[in-house]
């Protein structure tokens, strides 16, 4: 909730552009939230690839219909976004936490954290 008001307060008219797919992405503030780590670089990956998305689950009522289908909408971004053989089974307001607190930090750091991709030789 304390990131939801943040962006609200602070970035109200302000969405990141989408930025492209990259291999992994790193949750600084991880071990704060207190997440699986495979959640926490799934909102960091979210938050870069399609943060429109989460200002549309964000613009929604916790526990809605209308939050439910704008997750529904927003749920393709995530899957590429998920560690391989990692399953998603957190509920709504664990799902939302996480990417409004990746949405807020996309916004305080434009440039996600990620882990370079390896040169092919």
């Amino acid at each position: 909730m304390i990131a939801e008001a943040l962006i609200e307060s602070r970035f109200a008219r302000s969405t990141p552009p989408a930025l492209p797919l990259t291999r992994v992405y790193v949750s600084p503030w991880g071990a704060v939230s207190g997440r699986a780590a495979a959640v926490e670089d799934m909102g960091i990956c979210v938050a870069a690839t399609n943060p429109a998305g989460i200002r549309a689950v964000l613009a929604t009522h916790p526990e809605s219909d209308e939050e439910l289908a704008a997750l529904h909408a927003l749920s393709p971004s995530m899957g590429p976004c998920l560690a391989a053989n990692v399953k998603l089974t957190a509920n709504r307001q664990g799902i939302r936490a996480t990417l409004a607190e990746a949405l807020y930090h996309r916004l305080t750091s434009p440039v996600p954290a990620t882990v370079p991709t390896p040169e092919k030789k």
